[in-house]
């Protein structure tokens, strides 16, 4: 891992500071991602929530100089997302998912100007009433799932329209908006 810092602005008062690994992983740091997500003790959540195998200790650059951190990978991001009960979590799944995460496998990379971004439609994909349905259809379907199976489920359905479609949800042409409800469904019964 290089220790090149790269911060990703959740909101006006959270960070996300990450750090890429030699294949261009990145890793994000456990302290800020469990901030976010409103875990109390980092360390008590890293350790009961995430895989060792995914966990790092780097040397970080700070204020008072370098210290030791621990950074999570992609997978354990998700763990402890899922696993936390705050409502904060929901938002910041959401932005993770929806815009961090596709940007950079898109781009290499994730920039803001300083501030959130905002949700705007697409050139040819679904209008954002289309996308607000889809987005809440899809969390009525998890709801809707025993506990155990919300997780994998919640998963199931971005993917069956990523992979029906070629495209994230929000790119999709919005003649195909009642395909893409009906795709989700079928998924949610399977």
């Amino acid at each position: 891992m290089n220790n090149q810092i790269s911060t990703f602005k959740f909101s006006e008062n959270h960070s996300i500071r990450t750090i890429a690994d030699e294949k261009g992983e990145f890793w994000f740091l456990a302290n800020d991602v469990c901030g976010v997500l409103g875990y109390v003790n980092p360390r008590d959540a890293v350790s009961k929530h995430c895989k060792l195998k995914g966990v790092a200790k780097r040397d970080t650059p700070t204020e008072s100089g370098n210290q030791e951190m621990t950074y999570i990978n992609e997978p354990n991001l998700y763990r402890l997302i899922i696993k936390s009960r705050k409502p904060e979590a929901e938002a910041f799944e959401e932005w993770v998912m929806e815009d961090v995460l596709p940007t950079i496998r898109k781009t290499g990379s994730y920039q803001t100007s300083g501030s959130l971004k905002t949700k705007t439609a697409l050139p040819n994909g679904l209008t954002l009433e289309q996308q607000d349905e889809i987005k809440k259809f899809h969390r009525e379907l998890v709801q809707t799932a025993p506990k155990e199976k919300q997780a994998k489920l919640a998963i199931q359905l971005w993917s069956s329209v990523k992979s029906k479609f070629g495209v994230s949800y929000k790119e999709v042409a919005s003649e195909h908006y009642p395909e893409v409800l009906s795709l989700m469904a079928r998924v949610a019964v399977e």
